[in-house]
């Protein structure tokens, strides 16, 4: 009996010792922002782009908010915007997410959906929404798919280099490559006159939360450092919006919504193209407002 005794003593010690062990790794695992009852912040990416794009907004997010769940959902490009945000809601449901607090923060194109899903479902809890360089007026330059020969004439009187060079070589395709770029569902509901833009912009009148819209605008001298096609629908917008500020693809006026009288809107700009993620500066804006939401 002693024998035995002196045999599973260190036999039942150690696995004592693997058991408390393998509990701690267990729970070291847990990711702290995956809350079940917290809020949740729910990220939009815009046109073209899919989640990967939004890795370093949310990584940052995931830093500051260590009890709120940060969600980004991949959407579709060949569906409108209704049909976007009517995903973003199934997808809510599905991940049993829709009857929490949420903060919407949208991308460009994203922030229109992001408004949208609010349109569609007000029984949502969202507490805030955030858009950053988001065209809720609207985006003109989807009026130019239907006119190509505009578009040929403002590329050719371009002067940066890189677009006066693809000109030379192949006006046509470079026309042809920008508009399949730009003839998505999404766009042509972003056309200003367009019935879908019509109703977005009567229903921002209605939208009685905080809403924060972050502009963009992009400063003509080092407009040569704008590579491929940032540089061409630079080139664009100069002619589409001679006398209003840009962000080198949407007129500040359509980002910050300046025409639209929202109830409870807070409207800031910056010095940054279309195409970079928010500066240190706006990223910690987006933080505060954030937490402002959270709290109420």
């Amino acid at each position: 009996m002693k024998i035995c005794a002196l045999v599973l003593f260190p036999i039942l010690a150690c696995l004592t010792a693997c058991s408390s062990s393998c509990s701690t790794i267990n729970t070291g695992s847990i990711n702290p922002n995956d809350n079940l009852q917290g809020p949740v912040i729910v990220l939009f990416h815009g046109l073209n782009k899919d989640i990967s794009s939004l890795s370093n907004i949310k990584n940052q997010l995931e830093r500051k908010f260590l009890h709120e769940k940060i969600e980004a959902f991949e959407r579709d490009k060949q569906q409108n915007i209704k049909e976007q945000a009517q995903k973003t809601y199934q997808e809510l449901k599905t991940k049993e997410l829709y009857q929490r607090d949420l903060v919407f923060v949208g991308i460009s194109t994203g922030g229109v959906v992001a408004i949208e899903t609010l349109n569609q479902h007000p029984e949502l809890t969202v507490k805030g929404i955030i858009t950053y360089h988001a065209p809720l007026e609207g985006f003109r330059m989807a009026e130019l798919l239907a006119d190509k020969d505009k578009m040929k004439h403002a590329l050719r009187s371009a002067s940066n280099p890189l677009i006066k060079d693809c000109v030379s070589r192949d006006l046509n395709g470079l026309v042809d490559r920008l508009v399949d770029q730009l003839n998505t569902p999404v766009v042509q509901d972003l056309r200003p006159k367009a019935p879908f833009m019509q109703n977005f912009k009567a229903n921002l009148l209605k939208i009685a939360i905080p809403i924060l819209t972050i502009s963009g605008a992009i400063d003509y001298e080092h407009q040569d450092k704008l590579k491929e096609d940032p540089a061409y629908y630079n080139e664009l917008s100069k002619v589409l919006y001679p006398h209003s500020p840009h962000d080198g693809f949407i007129p500040i006026d359509s980002q910050g919504a300046s025409n639209i009288a929202i109830k409870n809107s807070e409207r800031i700009s910056c010095s940054v193209d279309h195409w970079q993620d928010p500066p240190p500066v706006i990223m910690d804006k987006i933080k505060e407002t954030i937490e402002k939401y959270l709290e109420n």
